[in-house]
């Protein structure tokens, strides 16, 4: 048993990790100024997907997970600091208002811009 343990991957501290952006990086601090603004549910959606990963990750060993959850938060953050995308998530319903008042996708957003 202390042959398996010894080879181990000594674990690092998060914050001595190679390459890790300081608290005050200009662009961590854009994100967390649009992590700011989320409604309390888009704060609990993020906090329920970090742990579902950290959870997954754990079970299976798959560092997948990780890097799924981290392309994905970035994109979704950076496109909730666009304002034009706020807007037009903002201007979204609270709930699907079915089949009947559905709308093309690429129409709505292409009359926005976008």
């Amino acid at each position: 048993m202390k042959g398996s343990l010894m080879s181990l991957p000594v674990k690092q501290a998060f914050t001595a990790l190679p390459g890790l952006p300081g608290r005050d990086d200009p662009e961590l601090v854009r994100l967390m100024v649009t992590a700011g603004r989320l409604p309390r549910e888009g704060l609990e959606e993020i906090t329920r997907s970090l742990l579902r990963c950290a959870l997954g990750r754990e079970r299976t060993r798959d560092d997948s997970y990780l890097a799924c959850l981290a392309e994905d938060a970035l994109v979704t953050m950076r496109l909730r600091g666009d304002p034009e995308c706020e807007k037009a998530l903002s201007e979204a319903p609270g709930h699907p208002a079915g089949p009947a008042a559905s709308v093309d996708v690429r129409e709505m957003l292409a009359q926005r811009g976008l």
